[in-house]
């Protein structure tokens, strides 16, 4: 994950989980109400509301994601 939108850079890799409908429609720590379909992540290492540039590592492909959560266990990125 790098961080995006302000001088702060932060670099991590872990692995990823979609939770999908499983709790689409619960509250986020933020406070906000998760939508599966939308670009949001959690993660323990940036501030909630951090805008976050996370990328594949087995390609090219890059997504902005928005920080509405934090995690249960170290090194795994969760995103919806």
């Amino acid at each position: 994950m790098i961080s995006t939108g302000s001088p702060y850079k932060y670099s991590d890799s872990g692995t990823a989980s979609f939770y999908g409908e499983k709790v689409n429609g619960n509250h986020t720590a933020s406070g906000e109400i998760f939508d599966y379909r939308a670009y949001s992540a959690a993660s323990n290492s940036v501030k909630l509301g951090t805008f976050v540039e996370v990328s594949d590592s087995d390609n090219p492909n890059k997504s902005i994601l928005t920080k509405v959560g934090y995690l249960k266990f170290r090194h795994r990125v969760t995103y919806g």
